[in-house]
């Protein structure tokens, strides 16, 4: 899952740059509170742990990307953000100061601050945000956002503007800013450290890399460089990895920690009921099953419709979850205005899923896979879950592989799974919901492709009226729910966990990434 990002709210009284009334967001928001904590003033100095609950492979834009929560977490560290979408939905400029369109919504330009550099002493300017896109645009560097990429021209029109031309209009394209091209690295430090440079980055963010010890750790030290006077507040960070949800709320009750980015919405509960402060924001989409699409036995929708037709996502809830969750209506939250209620999830019905699996059987299609998950202890239940109701059934045959967190991640990232734990999560549809579901999108792990999915979705980009882009997402919702991609098994809030010791928690995008320069211990 990824960078701009996805992943991830309201933000207020933060120092980044000014919003450009011109600097638009077509899509009506689909769900989000806030993302502020506690308020109080931060003390300047000391080092805090905060845990993140899955390792990365790399710290290169060129590979992660804001939308993942596992991402984001760390990278907006290293490199800060050129834009952000907060988490109401509305993309606000950050070390950019503007993202304006022309009239006919085919050319945007991006307005740079003055002033601002990478810690290695690089101008961040025009010609390094041309340098981002533009290496993202090269098939052979295999980037994560190749297909945001590959048709856009961008041309320095002076040191701090870059104007990009789309190869058709997008009234949304400064989504696609925030979420596939706001981490932006050093252009120097890349040509120098070439492949290596996703283990030392280069970035204009709060802190610099210092130490990364695999499946441990990460150290992290204030940026005297800086572009915000003042920030960080702290002196310096170690990034914690513990993969049991449990056993990292344990790490802060105990003081040995002070922040966790949490990934599971049942955690964020438990964590709050134990104590902790929280951040947390409703999205759409939410945590579940992925099917591989193109592998069989999934790639027969009848394999993926008696699946879902056999578990009953509110028994799941209460098992999985201990009751902390409210099981998905659709893929759309209740209180988006592209809800829908005639594409909700199939109710359980076990005749249908037993005569799903005997036609397959029939037609030598039976259904035997292996679900790949992490040795979270979440993850462990939720597939024990599935496993255990699916043994109930003649003709199905479940496996349980259990990878480390850094390779589940490249099993998912690579579709290398016939089943797994996946998530989609997003506020505004677009450009997640294209970049998950069109085909050949830098999200799509599922292989999905449908090419009225395709239209549709390509539609709902380009228009402006909105009653059509709401027909265009009910054409979507229609395809997505008969074809069944992926099967989210909670309703989904994201979040931050804290101590009440800490302050500035606030958080963007998803909701569960907070900026790291405004965090500090209470004065």
């Amino acid at each position: 899952m990824s960078r701009a990002s996805a992943a991830v709210r309201v933000l207020a009284g933060i120092a980044v740059g000014v919003v450009s009334a011109a600097s638009i967001t077509a899509c009506a928001p689909s769900a989000g509170t806030g993302g502020n904590g506690p308020t109080g003033v931060a003390a300047n100095g000391g080092s805090m742990t905060f845990v993140a609950q899955y390792e990365t492979t790399t710290m290169d834009p060129l590979i992660t990307y804001v939308q993942s929560t596992n991402d984001t977490f760390r990278t907006q560290a290293i490199f800060d953000l050129l834009a952000y979408t907060d988490t109401t939905g509305k993309v606000v400029p950050r070390i950019a100061e503007s993202i304006t369109p022309n009239a006919g919504k085919t050319e945007w330009t991006i307005k740079i601050r003055p002033g601002v550099k990478f810690s290695d002493g690089t101008s961040y300017d025009a010609a390094a945000v041309k340098f981002t896109i533009d290496r993202d645009a090269v098939e052979a560097n295999h980037s994560t956002q190749y297909t945001a990429a590959k048709d856009l021209k961008t041309t320095v029109i002076d040191p701090l503007t870059l104007k990009v031309t789309l190869p058709s209009p997008n009234a949304q394209f400064d989504q696609v800013v925030s979420q596939s091209f706001s981490l932006v690295p050093s252009p120097t430090a890349v040509q120098k450290e070439g492949k290596d440079f996703g283990q030392h980055p280069v970035g204009a963010g709060p802190f610099v890399l210092q130490e990364w010890v695999k499946g441990d750790h990460m150290s992290f030290a204030r940026n005297p460089q800086y572009w915000q006077r003042g920030l960080p507040h702290l002196d310096s960070v170690t990034l914690k990895v513990v993969e049991d949800p449990q056993q990292a709320t344990n790490v802060l009750l105990s003081g040995e920690a002070q922040l966790f980015e949490v990934q599971h919405t049942s955690t964020l509960a438990a964590g709050e009921k134990a104590g902790l402060q929280s951040v947390k924001t409703a999205v759409n989409g939410g945590d579940g099953l992925f099917f591989n699409t193109r592998r069989a036995p999934f790639d027969d929708r009848r394999a993926r419709q008696a699946v879902a037709y056999a578990l009953d996502l509110s028994e799941l809830a209460k098992v999985v979850y201990h009751g902390l969750v409210q099981p998905p209506k659709n893929l759309f939250a209740t209180d988006s205005p592209y809800y829908d209620s005639k594409y909700d999830y199939p109710a359980p019905d076990k005749a249908k899923a037993q005569q799903l699996f005997d036609q397959l059987a029939v037609e030598s299609k039976r259904v035997d896979f292996t679900y790949v998950t992490t040795s979270g202890a979440e993850d462990v239940k939720l597939a024990q879950f599935v496993q255990s109701r699916l043994a109930t059934f003649r003709n199905v045959t479940m496996n349980i592989d259990t990878q480390s967190g850094a390779e589940r991640i490249q099993s998912y990232r690579q579709s290398n799974f016939q089943m797994t734990t996946g998530a989609t999560f997003f506020l505004n549809p677009y450009p997640v919901t294209q970049s998950t579901f069109a085909t050949g999108g830098v999200l799509n792990y599922p292989l999905y492709s449908n090419p009225d999915v395709d239209a549709a979705l390509a539609d709902a980009v380009t228009t402006t009226e909105e009653n059509r882009r709401k027909r265009d997402y009910e054409t979507f919702l229609q395809h997505y729910a008969h074809d069944l991609p992926t099967l989210p098994t909670q309703a989904t809030e994201l979040g931050v966990l804290f101590t009440d010791k800490v302050t500035g928690v606030q958080t963007f995008e998803l909701g569960c990434t907070p900026f790291w320069d405004q965090i500090g211990y209470k004065r």
